[in-house]
């Protein structure tokens, strides 16, 4: 867990702190909120074209009712570096870092865990082609041996990530969690890569993720975005003053089932459910958010009800499958640098350069098609891919096919030889 104090927060008729200096907040009455709204967009827009600088400020995310805390720096990019061909340079300077020496991407997870390899439902006869050999005096049952398989995963995984992350700081290299093809959802929020990363990782690695606004308005997260302008601050500014914005994500936890850890999805039990329903409407707003984005909550809130309503359970599939399209404007929480883009053409031309200039790498367990298409490019261009044995869906496929190219490769030489 981590506390980080928050530096600023927003209040309403009172004074705020900032950075040390108080100054007034905007006296603005809930009558009078409404009627602001058309303008204060209005001049956020204004002040988006005029941005020559990166701007900063922090998310401090909490869920688990407020027990858990962590506090992410993010960084608006902005339009204006589109063609600016120093745009590496501005961006890693902004964010007090050196240029990366390597940047490893991570393909992305839709479960936990618990539940890859088909929630690790392996027959007794099956012993000879499980992932992990199975000791003496551990029982042949279904369940014993998912358990057994599940722990060994979890332990050799973090151990793994713990030791990439920590030669990956060594060598200054960037652990990439960003999913940004064209034309796919953001899938920041739900992603189990930067979770399992972050608890595994050293102190100083460099985990980021980037963030399109373009796109993220488009699936909901317009006041987020309005957000993210509101509290940052122009880092190249004499009144430099980032400010940290709250963000409880309590609820969103839940409902997609991403609080669980050692337990299968399937064991979460109808009191849960049902205490968490009753949460929903509890955590609308928090002291620190703008009375001006109050509707948003409620809005929200009305969305969240809806869907737990025709769910079976707060964990159902489908359920979460809807839910995902509708928080996909939420980023990762788990990253230590959130890279933000007005546009998805600054992003692109961000990763295009950060492509050119930096020797790239891919690391894959589990995952889907999108993986598979990761360790296609890998292949084609020639870059290094890491393959994670053994963790199901496209990191197994991707081992299969790669054994079949080493046994290809020596039949070649073997022809090659004979022949010659």
């Amino acid at each position: 867990e981590v506390e980080p104090e928050v530096t600023t927060v927003l209040t309403v008729n009172k004074e705020e702190e900032v950075s040390g200096k108080t100054e007034a907040a905007a006296d603005i009455k809930p009558a009078e909120a409404g009627e602001l709204d058309e303008a204060r967009l209005v001049m956020k827009a204004k002040e988006v074209n005029k941005q020559t600088a990166v701007k900063t400020g922090s998310i401090l995310w909490t869920w688990g009712d407020g027990k858990i805390k962590r506090k992410v720096p993010y960084f608006i990019v902005p339009d204006s570096f589109e063609n600016d061909p120093l745009i590496l340079e501005k961006v890693t300077e902004a964010m007090g870092l050196a240029f990366p020496n390597l940047v490893l991407r991570f393909s992305r997870v839709a479960v936990p865990l618990q539940e890859w390899n088909g929630e690790w439902t392996f027959k007794a006869e099956d012993e000879d082609d499980l992932p992990f050999p199975i000791p003496l005096g551990i029982p042949r049952t279904k369940e014993d041996i998912a358990k057994y398989m599940i722990s060994v995963a979890q332990d050799r995984v973090a151990n793994i990530l713990s030791g990439v992350s920590s030669a990956c700081a060594q060598a200054g290299a960037w652990l990439n969690v960003s999913h940004n093809e064209e034309g796919e959802v953001q899938f920041g929020l739900h992603d189990y890569v930067p979770g399992m990363i972050s608890s595994a990782a050293d102190k100083d690695a460099m985990l980021y993720a980037t963030y399109v606004m373009e796109d993220a308005r488009v699936n909901g997260g317009k006041e987020f975005c309005d957000a993210l302008h509101h509290f940052s601050s122009d880092i190249g500014s004499a009144k430099f003053s980032p400010k940290t914005f709250h963000e409880d994500i309590s609820v969103e936890m839940d409902l997609m089932g991403l609080n669980f850890i050692t337990n299968s999805a399937k064991e979460t039990s109808e009191a849960k459910v049902k205490e968490d329903k009753l949460k929903a409407s509890a955590q609308l707003a928090h002291a620190s958010d703008p009375a001006a984005w109050q509707g948003r909550r409620e809005a929200m809130a009305r969305e969240r009800k809806e869907l737990e309503s025709s769910a079976q359970s707060a964990l159902d599939k489908k359920a979460q499958g809807i839910l995902q399209s509708k928080l996909a404007y939420l980023p990762s929480k788990d990253v230590t640098h959130l890279i933000v883009f007005e546009s998805k053409a600054t992003e692109t031309a961000f990763n295009s350069l950060l492509g050119a200039r930096t020797p790239q790498g891919t690391f894959i367990m589990a995952g889907d098609e999108t993986a598979m298409r990761l360790f296609g490019d890998s292949v084609k261009n020639g870059t290094p891919v890491f393959l994670l044995r053994g963790t199901g869906g496209c990191a197994n496929q991707a081992a299969l096919v790669y054994d079949h190219m080493k046994w290809r490769k020596r039949l070649d030489e073997a022809s090659v030889t004979k022949n010659g």
